[in-house]
């Protein structure tokens, strides 16, 4: 496994569910139900190339009910995503 797969090669079906090149507005269309709300979410702002932002979801009943975007620095990033330090 690993290998690069070339568009001709899908769909393929893997144990996450089946992989397959999509075109954008078929990714972000509101109505589709095939991808993660939450990547249409954020994904317009990401390719915008919009970084530093942490993106924040609140759900009720599983639905987004609430989508915000909050800057955050450099640092901070590095706090809650860089692993820990263990002093040996």
């Amino acid at each position: 496994m690993g290998g690069k797969i070339e568009s001709g090669e899908t769909p393929i079906g893997t144990a996450e569910g089946i992989l397959d090149w999509k075109a954008l507005d078929w990714i972000l269309h509101k109505e589709n139900r095939g991808v993660a709300a939450t990547l249409q979410a954020y994904l317009p702002a990401v390719l915008k190339g919009d970084m530093g932002l942490e993106h924040l979801f609140t759900y009720e009943k599983r639905e987004i009910v609430e989508y915000s975007m909050v800057e955050i620095s450099v640092n901070e990033v590095d706090m809650k995503y860089s692993p820990p330090i263990i002093a040996g």
